[in-house]
């Protein structure tokens, strides 16, 4: 997709970018669910930017918007729990409760315009485990709000390894860090940020995340890349990012209909 298709869809899904004449024109017509990327600055090996979890979530968001049909997509939180990052340049990390504070603070603010829905969408996998502590407490919250969290990491690893092995790149990536998927997802989004001369393989294979948590990325990779992104192409990264859409908008379907039968 070219620079000028990403910035047309920027614009016509990210509240950001609309007014609230818009947005209330959006809601009274059936736009009453909002996607919440959040997403991380942390780093992610010498050939990928510290936003990448932010760009994969934002992009992620405004394709899932056009699949829906019916939401938009609130700013991406782009600063998550990145501790076990924070040896290596430019990473930025907050606390749990910080995030939890500001999921509860986007999510009251758009439940009070009329929302139905919403989604709260993690692209980093640090960010998961407290989006899933905080998704039933704002359900307790909002009677009258349905919270869907996309928060299952095995299924978020499954599928995008699903997608490259699609394609012909067979890499299992146990852990997604700055590897094939994430490059090729970066590829697709914003390639003038990708320097695929300054790409080489990293720690392959299993990883143990207690070590991780213990003693941060470096304990197992020097370059802070976990999987081999030379093998990433720009086509990889496209149908990485459909086979994401189509998994997660299934996924939302189900849990709405659920909710509202």
């Amino acid at each position: 997709m070219s620079q000028e298709k990403r910035r047309q869809r920027r614009n016509q899904y990210l509240l950001e970018r609309l007014s609230w004449p818009d947005i209330q024109r959006r809601i009274e017509n059936g736009s009453r669910t909002v996607i919440l990327p959040i997403g991380a600055v942390e780093q992610h090996g010498p050939h990928l930017p510290l936003g990448t979890d932010s760009f994969i979530g934002e992009s992620l968001g405004c394709r899932l918007a056009a699949e829906l049909g019916d939401a938009l997509v609130a700013p991406v939180i782009r600063v998550g729990v990145s501790e076990e990052h924070t040896s290596f340049s430019g990473t930025i990390s907050v606390g749990i409760d910080a995030l939890f504070e500001t999921i509860r603070g986007h999510v009251r603010s758009v439940a009070t315009h009329g929302v139905e829905t919403v989604v709260l969408l993690p692209t980093h996998g640090g960010n998961i485990p407290p989006v899933r502590t905080i998704a039933p407490e704002l359900a307790d919250e909002l009677p009258e709000t349905t919270v869907v969290p996309i928060a299952d990491l095995d299924r978020y690893t499954k599928a995008m390894n699903r997608a490259l092995s699609e394609v012909g790149i067979e890499i299992d990536e146990p852990v997604i860090h700055a590897g094939a998927t994430e490059t090729a997802a970066m590829l697709a989004i914003e390639p003038d940020l990708v320097s695929m001369e300054d790409a080489d393989p990293g720690h392959e294979g299993d990883v143990s995340y207690a070590r991780i948590l213990n003693h941060g990325f470096e304990a197992v990779t020097e370059s802070g890349v976990l999987g081999d992104p030379t093998v990433a192409t720009t086509e990889a990264g496209e149908h990485l990012l459909s086979v994401l859409t189509e998994e997660f908008s299934d996924w939302i379907h189900s849990e709405r209909t659920a909710a509202n039968p």
